[in-house]
């Protein structure tokens, strides 16, 4: 029996943690690269930052005078980057709704739906 399930849409808030938590750790790897580097100036992304496709607003920032700025800083760092992913991930979810529902959803024929064996009680 052949089944034609079609995926019509994905909540946004799930989708715009992973993202926000991938962005995150992103963000964490830049704080060490940038604690550890002679680089003098660092960027804070605030806004949609994808692959080919990029909407966003940098707050450019110099390198620290004290350690405890700098640790200050790459807070912040984790926190836009996080920021970040949040709006990147609820922003692609938002465009695929969009063009499944145009298209009156996406095949999900991949999907393997496992039999359950039948129980006789």
């Amino acid at each position: 029996m052949q089944h034609n399930m079609r995926i019509i849409s994905v909540r946004i808030k799930p989708v715009a943690q992973v993202f926000a938590w991938i962005y995150g750790c992103i963000g964490v790897y830049q704080g060490f690269v940038f604690a550890l580097s002679s680089s003098e100036k660092v960027a804070f992304p605030l806004g949609i930052v994808a692959p080919l496709f990029h909407f966003n607003v940098n707050w450019i920032v110099v390198r620290p005078v004290s350690p405890a700025v700098g640790v200050f800083l790459v807070l912040v760092m984790v926190i836009s980057y996080a920021i970040t992913g949040g709006i990147t991930g609820a922003f692609l979810t938002l465009c695929f709704n969009v063009a499944s529902h145009i298209r009156g959803g996406i095949n999900a024929s991949f999907v393997y739906l496992k039999k359950e064996p039948a129980t006789t009680e």
